[in-house]
C-alpha cells in the first residue's frame, strides 16, 4: 500500500477481504455498489496473469483469472486490463 500511495499516480487502491481465497463474490459485490452509488463512473479492475514457461502448467494458473473475466467481461462501464507475468523456465 506504501508503494501504491508512491507510485499509484493518485488511482485509488482498494483492497478487499477474501475469506479463503475467494476473491470472486468479493469483487463482484464490490463493483456492482461502485456501480449503483455512481452512475458515471467508470471501474478498471485490473488482472494478473500467470505465463507459465511451458504450455501445460496452464491448468495449474490462472484459473481465478478465466473466472473473473467471465463475470466481468460484458459489464458496461467496467474495464478490464490484463497483467501479464511470465514465469522463467
Amino acid at each position: 500500500e506504501m508503494q501504491w500511495a508512491q507510485w499509484g499516480g493518485g488511482v485509488n487502491l482498494v483492497v478487499l477481504p477474501s475469506p479463503y481465497r475467494s476473491i470472486l463474490n468479493s469483487l463482484l459485490d464490490y463493483v456492482e455498489e461502485i456501480l449503483d452509488k455512481e452512475p458515471d463512473t467508470w471501474i478498471t479492475v485490473v488482472i494478473p496473469e500467470i505465463l507459465p514457461a511451458e504450455w501445460w502448467q496452464n491448468i495449474l494458473h490462472n484459473q481465478r483469472a478465466l473466472r473473473l473475466k467471465a463475470a466481468l467481461l460484458f459489464k458496461d462501464r467496467v474495464i478490464l486490463t490484463d497483467v501479464p507475468y511470465h514465469l522463467k523456465r
